[in-house]
Formats: structure tokens, sequence, C-alpha cells
């Protein structure tokens, strides 16, 4: 996987705010989640490269905010999430996000995690939380259905599982 210079800043500076402690961290997410709604408002409006390169920012920024905001609520909860796997979340959704991916929010997860359940691929909590065994429920799930193995919940995955993520 190449990232280009804004990208890597964006990751680092993700890394450093999960260092902080859970308020500040829920904080720093809300804020840059909020930063990214703002920007894709602003593309809404402005047509043009700024427009565009505003839209893309603010995706990247909405969804690495919404994963960093999950983890904090996670991390509130008392529920463990090491730093190696908060940083693979934040850098997968922000990958995710600037190849176009749609956004994971935490309804649209928790929505995969019930239908998971339901097809018994899933057996943890249905807390929105992108955590290992929803990572390795779809990864089964994708396999099982003959779906391309991304381990996430992208189009086709949501699709399959009859959830609409707009």
């Amino acid at each position: 996987m190449r990232f280009s210079y804004p990208l890597k800043s964006f990751c680092v500076l993700s890394i450093v705010v999960l260092l902080c402690s859970c308020s500040i961290l829920k904080l720093s997410g809300k804020m840059t989640r909020v930063t990214g709604e703002a920007m894709e408002d602003y593309s809404k409006e402005n047509d043009g490269a700024i427009g565009k390169m505003a839209g893309f920012g603010g995706r990247i920024n909405k969804s690495v905010g919404s994963t960093v905001e999950d983890i904090a609520t996670k991390k509130e909860e008392g529920k463990s999430v090491s730093l190696g796997e908060a940083n693979k979340q934040v850098i997968s959704s922000a990958y995710d996000a600037a190849k176009g991916e749609p956004a994971n929010d935490k309804k649209t997860i928790i929505k995969a995690q019930k239908r998971l359940q339901e097809l018994g691929f899933y057996s943890g909590t249905a807390d929105g939380v992108l955590g290992k065994k929803t990572v390795s429920a779809i990864e089964k799930y994708q396999q099982k259905n003959g779906l391309k193995i991304t381990k996430a919940l992208d189009k086709d995955t949501l699709a399959s599982l009859g959830i609409n993520d707009k």
C-alpha cells in the first residue's frame, strides 16, 4: 500500500491522538469528523479543483474521525483495544475513504454485525466497532458467499448483506 504525503501525515497524527486519554481522543475524533463533514458540504457547493479536493479530504477526515470516536467509546466502556489494532483501524478507514469506499459509520457497522449474527458468522456484541471478531466474521462471510475477500464492509459486502450504507 502506497500512501501520499498528506495521508501519511494524517495517519501519524492519528497515532499521536490515540496515545491521549479517552476524552481527548473522543473530542479529537469528533473534531476531525465534523471538519470532514464541513469540507464535504463545501465541496457540494463549489465546483472545480478546490471543491473536489475538499470533498476528497473531507471524506478521509470524516471516516478517520468516526473511527477514532468509535475507538474512544470502546475504551471508555472498558473494552480492550491495542494501539496496533487501533492504528490498523484508523489507517484502514483512511485508505478506504481515499479509495472511495463508503465510510462505515457506527450505525452501518452495527447493522452488519446484527446481520452477520443472524447468519451465524458473528457471535460478539453489536457495538459498531470493527474489531477482530467483526473482521473475522466479515472475512468468513465473504469467503462463503464468493465475494472478494477484503475483510472490510465494502460496497459488494454491504449489498450482499442487504445493507444500504446511504
